[in-house]
């Protein structure tokens, strides 16, 4: 019983050593290559209509909330799709004009990693640091780590890139 356990055991150990344990494949859809111990973000489940994202071609998972402001975006989009070409600002955050001004509510908001608002009813920001500010909620990037969001959105700039999944044709 204890040999079959160590056998086991260094089985265990050497998969663990070995250097293609912890090296993942590269992830085709999203760009990004998760951390060790982290999943991989599954490619967006695009539903038709859907409003999408992508940041300099990479697309996003988003949860977009439920107001006013994601229904203008999602009108903007259905009109033709466009991009948003954002400025890093503060080192915690990218923003951008949109092409029009949007209805937006603005209130008090703690932004986290992953937050997408809109700030004046003009600009969208996506954020990899936090900040307190007055924003509209938009959505959230789901399935990456901080470090990951940090990678995609801490350059000098970025280009957002929204659009509506095609309708079934019925």
């Amino acid at each position: 019983m204890k040999t079959a356990f160590a056998a086991l055991l260094a089985a265990v150990a050497v998969a663990v050593a070995s250097p293609f344990a912890s090296d993942p494949l590269p992830q085709q859809d999203a760009g990004l290559r998760p951390a060790p111990g982290e999943p991989a973000q599954q490619p967006p489940q695009e539903q038709p209509g859907q409003l999408t994202l992508s940041v300099d071609g990479t697309p996003l998972t988003v949860r977009w909330e439920d107001n006013a402001s994601v229904d203008a975006l999602r009108e903007l989009a259905q009109e033709q799709a466009f991009t948003v070409e954002t400025s890093n600002y503060g080192g915690f955050e990218q923003v951008g004009d949109l092409p029009q001004g949007i209805v937006s509510d603005d209130r008090s908001t703690s932004a986290q990693p992953g937050d997408i608002v809109l700030y004046q009813g003009r600009s969208v920001v996506l954020f990899y640091g936090s900040n307190t500010w007055s924003y509209t909620p938009l959505g959230r990037i789901e399935g990456l780590s901080r470090e990951r969001l940090e990678e995609l959105l801490s350059g000098q700039s970025a280009l957002l890139s929204f659009s509506l999944c095609p309708q079934q044709a019925s």
